[in-house]
């Protein structure tokens, strides 16, 4: 009621982001939009969204998220100076083969 914002942290610290995982947010929210019905879009829905469908597909499938997750762990260890530049977070977006959000 007093107008001041509260924040609070779960656990024993904020997770960490990195800024390619920022990056990454903030590009698919400029793509989304685009689209006169995302107009009210916030980067934590993209983020929101992202993790519930994760959660979903963990529960569907727990050994393929695992062995998904393992691999990006992986290629994340391996490729980080290729893939820190934007350019390689821009061509991910603008290729990705998921289906639609």
């Amino acid at each position: 009621p007093d107008g001041v914002a509260k924040s609070f942290h779960i656990g024993p610290h904020a997770p960490a982001l990195q800024p390619q995982d920022i990056e990454l947010v903030h590009q698919l929210w400029l793509k989304f939009r685009r689209d006169p019905s995302m107009q009210e879009l916030h980067h934590s829905d993209i983020v929101t969204y992202a993790l519930a469908r994760l959660a979903a597909e963990y529960k569907a499938n727990q050994s393929n998220v695992i062995h998904g997750l393992r691999y990006s762990i992986e290629e994340s260890t391996v490729g980080a100076a290729a893939k820190s530049d934007g350019h390689a977070l821009s061509r991910a977006v603008e290729s990705s083969n998921d289906p639609p959000l």
